[in-house]
């Protein structure tokens, strides 16, 4: 039997309550707190003012005082909110879901406007529709964008002219261009959200940049690569050759750009071009990030300085990963001082795992076309072709590896510089002799 002190207590009128009965009552007061309709008085409460469909959005912005709250009722709003120099700071603008409540470009106007402002906050929204951009951020700081959901229009969320802007827990689908493009100076971080089947590149870092933080995203299904950064492209690189357009060779240093860019614990996968680009002059670290089942390259890197640790790549097509000097790794028979940048970094501790053919060729573990690169720890098995091939003038280091059982050779050394070969393991590759380069036709 329990003590007795320990049965319920009577609460019947009259007689006081125990400490046990208290402790009851406080801990359904806490429950009923928690409850949906508790929660939304204390989110009305938190409103500065409250908006419902069919008001202007526009005038509630610009009789919020600063630092307020501007909440929109569920419901459809097809007007276009604009921040700007004459909106009190630290707005925020709140919906009640991005599923319950849309504000709506209809295809033939941005979404909203964030002009020359700063701290401004939208959160719980659902954006579409929006042409040429759902968002579009120009000369503004400290612009967050917390669960937002942006579907359709043009660009999904577009961060230019020195902005700074923060992405967190949103969803950016089925744009027809880039899910997110960021430009001219700007600075951004995509915090844990998705980024998938969108008519162009995922993320996109166009020019010169600042620093960018992907940290936690699921970048999938684009029509372009996952993640670019550089210069736009006079044209698209051809596949499974080195030879650069003409348009580039004509002026090389107009496709040179700059930005330090952090990708952390990301997925890049099922993309309809390559993983991830860098362009010649970026700066990358990789840590820790899936890249998969891309239809070209995982990671190319181009005249650009990319370190890439713990990552783990999987099923892509040509490559894993290519490292290639700019605009052309040195070729027998090319002049000297044919390379304006080298591709440099290092590849330490990934795992690199069946890559697929392109077509009847290729299909290798990794790739440096007359970079300068640092290859070391890693697990290279089950690829279509070569494990690691180092040509065409590329220099440094390919040290401790397990490299196995690959369609092609283990260690591909072909018109190279300088190159340490050391500690590697290899076994039940089409050659295991380190230099040897041969590859299956498939």
């Amino acid at each position: 039997m329990r003590p007795a002190s320990n049965t319920r207590p009577s609460l019947t009128p009259g007689r006081r309550p125990t400490a046990t009965a208290l402790a009851l009552l406080i801990a359904l007061a806490v429950l009923l707190s928690s409850l949906p309709g508790r929660a939304l008085a204390q989110t009305a409460a938190s409103c500065s003012v409250i908006v419902s469909p069919g008001q202007s959005v526009r005038a509630a912005i610009a009789s919020t005082p600063a630092g307020g709250v501007i909440c929109l009722a569920a419901g459809l709003y097809p007007e276009t909110p604009v921040f700007d120099q004459t909106t009190p700071p630290g707005l925020t603008l709140r919906g009640a879901g991005p599923e319950a409540t849309i504000v709506d470009g209809l295809g033939s106007r941005d979404g909203v406007l964030i002009l020359n402002t700063d701290s401004i906050t939208l959160e719980n929204l659902g954006l579409r529709g929006g042409v040429p951009a759902n968002v579009y951020v120009f000369n503004s700081r400290d612009i967050r964008l917390r669960n937002v959901r942006v579907a359709g229009g043009g660009v999904g969320i577009h961060i230019d002219a020195g902005s700074s802007a923060e992405v967190r827990n949103s969803l950016v689908n089925g744009v027809s261009t880039d899910g997110v493009l960021i430009r001219n100076g700007s600075t951004a971080a995509v915090l844990g959200s998705e980024i998938r089947g969108n008519g162009g590149v995922g993320v996109s870092a166009v020019g010169n940049v600042g620093r960018v933080q992907l940290t936690g995203n699921e970048v999938a299904s684009n029509r372009g690569p996952g993640f670019f950064a550089g210069q736009t492209p006079c044209q698209l690189l051809p596949p499974a050759t080195v030879e650069p357009p003409p348009c580039f060779l004509a002026n090389p240093s107009a496709f040179v750009a700059s930005g330090e860019y952090y990708l952390n614990e990301n997925t890049f996968e099922d993309n309809d071009s390559t993983g991830l680009v860098f362009f010649p002059g970026t700066k990358a670290t990789l840590t820790s990030n899936r890249i998969s089942d891309n239809r070209l390259t995982g990671l190319f890197v181009w005249g650009a300085d990319v370190s890439a640790h713990l990552n783990r790549f999987v099923r892509n097509q040509e490559h894993a990963a290519e490292y290639r000097a700019y605009p052309a790794p040195h070729l027998p028979g090319q002049p000297p001082g044919t390379i304006v940048l080298r591709a440099t970094g290092s590849f330490v501790d990934n795992v690199v795992q069946s890559t697929a053919p392109l077509g009847s060729i290729l299909g290798g573990g990794l790739l440096s076309q007359g970079a300068r690169l640092v290859v070391r720890d890693n697990s290279l098995v089950e690829n279509a072709g070569i494990g690691i091939s180092f040509v065409n003038g590329a220099e440094g280091e390919i040290t401790s590896n397990y490299i196995m059982w690959n369609k092609g050779s283990a260690i591909c050394l072909f018109h190279a510089g300088s190159v340490s070969v050391s500690k590697n393991t290899t076994g039940g590759n089409l050659i295991d002799r380190v230099g040897a380069c041969a590859e299956r036709r498939h």
